[in-house]
């Protein structure tokens, strides 16, 4: 990790690799979960890893609750494809990582249920990091946060505080990538 985030100039700027949805899966029917968003990712293997790493950094709390929210989980096989590996965002050893961590993982989480449906249409949202990522469809394909990243890696469960999203890449955070007159526009809605 800390080889990860060695070349970044700021928080901000600390990485992006995008989250796609194809258009199949955007239509896909969502499948329905019992309990809150930390439930499932918590219980379900294919986000073992992503389990593993938001107890490390004592984030929970941000996938229960009542408030919805849509979460774009990546998969055991997203964080395997990291170079470099993941194995430091388990459990960092020191805060600036822990920081470095709990910003990568509120980036992929926006406010309210996202209807995989409306993801056609290219939008700005505000992640749960405060920054902006840009959804938008590229090349048969919805994108989540431009040009760096994956795609839906299974259908989208349907929690009680939300919408998890299974992806295949590990979306990070990168502002170069919001165009400034999308940006502004979603910021005025």
């Amino acid at each position: 990790m800390t080889k990860f985030f060695r070349n970044a100039v700021s928080l901000p700027a600390v990485v992006l690799m995008v989250v796609g949805l194809s258009a199949g899966a955007a239509q896909a029917a969502q499948k329905t979960a019992q309990g809150d968003l930390w439930s499932v990712i918590s219980t379900d293997s294919r986000f073992s890893i992503l389990a593993r790493i938001i107890e490390g950094v004592g984030l929970q709390w941000r996938y229960q609750g009542g408030d919805a929210r849509t979460v774009f989980a990546p998969t055991n096989d997203a964080f395997e494809m990291i170079p470099g590996g993941y194995g430091d965002m388990i459990a960092p050893s020191n805060e600036s990582t822990k920081n470095n961590v709990q910003a990568l993982l509120l980036y992929q989480i926006v406010s309210g249920r996202v209807d995989m449906d409306a993801l056609q249409t290219p939008r700005v949202m505000t992640t749960y990091q405060k920054g902006k990522v840009e959804i938008a469809m590229k090349d048969g394909t919805v994108r989540y946060g431009g040009d760096y990243g994956g795609s839906v890696a299974g259908d989208p469960v349907r929690a009680a505080n939300g919408i998890l999203v299974p992806i295949d890449g590990v979306p990070m955070p990168s502002f170069s990538d919001v165009d400034p007159e999308t940006a502004g526009a979603a910021a005025a809605e």
